[in-house]
């Protein structure tokens, strides 16, 4: 007697509770699609930062999820355009549009470019003449690297550079390249192309000439580097 008194009053609370977990257990699932939604929406942020997934939350009287998504792709920035006007090696203007005025940050980002470039030219990096390693091919393996090159070669030194001037969203700086081979400008396009694409946006890329609208007379064009 004693215990089935026990087992009647807990069995009404089983049944209470019973469907209070009934009641809840359909919250948790109809919520756990929701946290499902938002989750993806969470990992698609912190991948790449290129989608914005915005989700919205519209239960319906059956107490289901009803969900739409828009799709808007930001940071998704266009390739960098190349031109080359009138050429000449020794008095060579480089110019630089970008999408926006740059920032302090940017402008170190593209200088440190620059000077670096311009500082394996002045060694001698960019010899058409000496690429060894780039005529062995694929396997590089125990290949025999000719560590004197022939005396008639001529040397590959870039001379002087100016100092980067800024008007607006336009940047410039002066270049005598001196004996250095074309192969230079390769190395220079590839990396401002991959610098468009990782810091600074550059919308495009001028070799040679000049702006109608931005006079050279007037640049800084004889600070030069010094020897090193």
């Amino acid at each position: 007697m004693v215990h089935g008194s026990w087992f009647m009053a807990h069995g009404s609370w089983f049944m209470a509770h019973g469907s209070w977990f009934m009641a809840h257990g359909s919250w948790f699932m109809a919520h756990g699609s929701w946290f499902m939604v938002h989750s993806s929406w969470f990992m698609v942020h912190s991948s790449s930062c290129l989608y914005t997934i915005t989700v919205e939350y519209k239960p319906n009287e059956q107490s289901t999820i009803n969900y739409e998504q828009s799709f808007t792709i930001n940071n998704q920035r266009s390739t960098m355009k190349i031109e080359f006007r009138e050429f000449n090696p020794f008095d060579l203007w480089i110019w630089l549009k970008f999408s926006t005025v740059p920032s302090p940050m940017e402008k170190e980002y593209i200088e440190e470019v620059f000077n670096s470039w311009f500082l394996l030219g002045k060694l001698g990096g960019f010899d058409a003449e000496n690429l060894q390693v780039q005529e062995v091919g694929v396997d590089l393996s125990y290949i025999e690297y000719r560590e004197q090159v022939e005396d008639t070669n001529l040397m590959a030194l870039m001379h002087n550079k100016g100092e980067f001037d800024y008007l607006g969203t336009w940047g410039r700086c002066w270049f005598d390249l001196g004996t250095s081979d074309a192969i230079a400008l390769d190395v220079l396009i590839n990396s401002l192309q991959q610098l468009s694409k990782e810091y600074v946006e550059i919308e495009s890329l001028f070799i040679g000439g000049e702006n109608a609208d931005w006079s050279i007379e007037d640049s800084n064009q004889s600070r030069f580097y010094e020897d090193i």
